[in-house]
């Protein structure tokens, strides 16, 4: 029921939550991966880069349907 993600900076842990979306969030993983690098490349913190990215990757899954993202699945 959440989407846990754990940072780890060699010294702390942080756990980073949000509640799961279950709909159009194939990619969703290679899209945080990029969005942590760009994060990065712009100048942020590793932990900021982070959450700013599993953010960014919340909403679009949220706000898919806005775009017309349609995601079917073979059941």
């Amino acid at each position: 029921e959440r989407a846990v993600d754990v940072y780890y900076d060699g010294r702390d842990f942080e756990v980073l939550e949000s509640p799961v979306l279950a709909s159009n969030n194939t990619g969703a993983g290679c899209t945080f991966a990029s969005s942590i690098a760009s994060q990065l490349v712009l100048g942020k913190e590793p932990l900021e880069a982070v959450k700013l990215a599993k953010e960014f990757v919340y909403q679009a899954i949220l706000h898919s349907d806005d775009y017309g993202v349609v995601q079917a699945y073979d059941k």
